[in-house]
């Protein structure tokens, strides 16, 4: 549903009235039926693709990529703050190779 209400979202309210008065036109009586058929042919679609991401694995590979950045982001001496005076590795190898060419 987060989906539907994300595409609604893009529309301006005299936008969604258009799109409900052609479908009235269209469905007359029938729109509540057909409603409801579109409800369940997105229901098998959504059910459809989530069998087809466990299958091949997708989320377990997203996952474990997430481990992978976070633990190799934490294990980064430049991802953290240093300390007040203290000097990342990378910056003092700068700044000592500066002072030689000084």
């Amino acid at each position: 549903m987060p989906g539907v209400l994300a595409i609604l979202g893009n529309l301006a309210p005299l936008e969604l009235l258009l799109v409900g008065v052609l479908a009235v036109l269209v469905f007359g009586r029938r729109l509540p039926e057909v409603a409801v058929q579109a409800a369940r042919i997105l229901q098998r679609a959504r059910d459809a693709f989530g069998e087809m991401r466990r299958e091949a694995g997708i989320d377990d590979e997203l996952r474990d990529i997430r481990h992978s950045v976070a633990r190799t982001a934490s294990l980064d001496p430049l991802a953290s703050d240093p300390a007040e005076g203290e000097v990342p590795p990378i910056e003092a190898d700068l700044a000592s190779s500066q002072d030689d060419t000084d």
